[in-house]
């Protein structure tokens, strides 16, 4: 008997860890909607849930895990959602996050992208929105079925009566929520106002949406300026929390990843990384896109007055110690005209640019020199080492200038201040 009692014991202990098991394995957030269930899925193709999207990061949005969540990087995330008709008037859904990064792991042989738990966050965001989505789809329905008659060609100053009658379309009155419609892109003068009579978790979601709006408004606001875009120049580009240094990274981003333009404060720039998500690039690791014309007309003028005329590899002609004796790149140029200070400086700085991802592997050449072959002309050079700290962001514009060479000095604007 004893023994049957032990047995038993060891087959309940097992049935309940695999209980416990199942349900932790269970992250999907399900909730009821009082709506037609072809509204409810159009509702969810209007939101993308089918489809997967990118997250900025993954903090915030990941369960425990046994790693450092700074060791994971591009994370993406879909969306199993499932729709059931629960009763006549009545639509449960149920949604799960599945969420992949790639895990930088110091063993090459260990990384690659892992599959993380979600906490719930990207879940109960989908089910926020559907829920609005629904009121504002309900809403619209109610409008569209007002009587537009007024009281006054009725002989009254009465509003007319409700309608009695009830349509499978919309829910009842008594199921129709308080909260105002939630209108995402509209320019509402004012936010509508909070619901009565709610709870606490009613006022923090309310909050949310409000915000959420106000983001997809900008979001609007950006794809009608579509110029308002930077792109990153290199790959793992870092995106940090504030405009100074040792600041948190909050990602990093691919080579071509574009961001909304925000502000500038100094050498840095503030984007938009998704939603209500932000972040700060240096200024030298981005370049803007897009008609860009209007925002730059000196740059442009400075590109179209003077031209490349030949390139070779050659020892250093100056007499600078950082470069002397030393092979370099020497790029020759000739101004479409009489060129100024400001317009030799500034194009000086462009091929300095566009020489940073071609002297990204060794090759021998320890500078690049800049030869303008006019009478107002003169020469600029740099060091390989400040090109690539330039690059990476580590100088500023102006401490770059200053650790470049050039002569005569009063050829180029601001030169003397650069030696």
């Amino acid at each position: 008997m004893n023994r049957l009692r032990r047995v038993f014991g060891v087959l309940l202990l097992l049935c309940t860890a695999c209980v416990i098991a199942s349900a932790q394995n269970t992250e999907a957030l399900s909730q009821s909607f009082h709506a037609p269930k072809a509204d409810v899925e159009q509702a969810l193709k209007d939101l993308n849930a089918y489809q997967s999207g990118r997250l900025p990061f993954v903090e915030g949005f990941v369960g425990a895990i046994d790693q450092p969540l700074a060791n994971f990087q591009r994370a993406y995330y879909q969306y199993t959602v499932t729709v059931q008709q629960s009763s006549e008037a009545e639509v449960h859904v149920s949604v799960n996050a599945k969420i992949s990064a790639w895990c930088d792991d110091k063993d090459a042989s260990k990384a690659g992208y892992r599959d993380l738990p979600s906490n719930g966050r990207l879940e109960a965001d989908l089910l926020d929105r559907l829920r609005a989505r629904l009121h504002q789809h309900s809403a619209e329905v109610a409008a569209s079925r007002t009587p537009l008659v007024s009281p006054r060609l009725l002989g009254t100053t009465e509003a007319p009566p409700a309608s009695t009658t009830t349509t499978p379309e919309a829910p009842s009155s008594a199921a129709a929520p308080s909260t105002p419609a939630f209108r995402p892109f509209a320019n509402n003068p004012t936010p509508p106002t909070p619901p009565t009579r709610s709870t606490p978790d009613q006022d923090a979601r309310y909050q949310r949406l409000v915000q959420e709006e106000k983001s997809l408004n900008e979001v609007l606001a950006a794809q009608q300026r579509p110029d308002n875009l930077v792109a990153v120049k290199a790959a793992h580009t870092p995106i940090v929390a504030s405009p100074e240094e040792g600041s948190r990274v909050l990602m990093y981003a691919e080579a071509e990843d574009e961001f909304q333009f925000l502000k500038s404060d100094g050498n840095w720039i503030h984007v938009q990384i998704a939603g209500l998500n932000r972040g700060w690039i240096r200024s030298s690791q981005v370049e803007k896109i897009g008609a860009q014309a209007s925002a730059a007309p000196a740059a442009a003028s400075t590109q179209e007055s003077f031209r490349e005329t030949k390139e070779e590899t050659s020892t250093f002609p100056g007499d600078w110690e950082a470069l002397r004796g030393k092979n370099v790149k020497i790029i020759w140029v000739q101004p479409n005209g009489k060129s100024t200070q400001k317009a030799r400086l500034n194009y000086a700085e462009t091929i300095f640019k566009k020489q940073v991802p071609q002297l990204a592997t060794p090759n021998g050449v320890e500078g690049v020199v800049v030869v303008f072959d006019a009478a107002e002309g003169g020469m600029a050079a740099t060091t390989v080492a400040a090109l690539q700290q330039w690059g990476a962001g580590t100088l500023s514009d102006a401490a770059f200038l200053k650790q470049c060479w050039f002569d005569p000095a009063d050829a180029f604007t601001a030169a003397s201040a650069s030696r």
